[in-house]
């Protein structure tokens, strides 16, 4: 959700430039992974790809906030 929401106001806001690009495809990709570790019961890629959401999370709220 928290995504979802902030690309959105990204979008609006016409924010678009490398980080933003960057950290929703690197999302895209965290989410897969964390998906294929929870499925495989894998916990260290789990935490890691969770990790890596959110800091494209921040990384999106900061260029909407800067």
């Amino acid at each position: 959700m928290v995504f979802a929401v902030l690309v959105l106001i990204a979008h609006e806001a016409n924010i678009s430039n490398k980080a933003t690009i960057m950290a929703c495809s690197v999302y895209f990709w965290a989410r897969m992974l964390h998906f294929a570790s929870y499925a495989c019961a894998v916990p260290v890629a789990r935490t890691l790809a969770f990790i890596a959401g959110v800091v494209c999370q921040l990384t999106i709220a900061w260029q909407i906030l800067a």
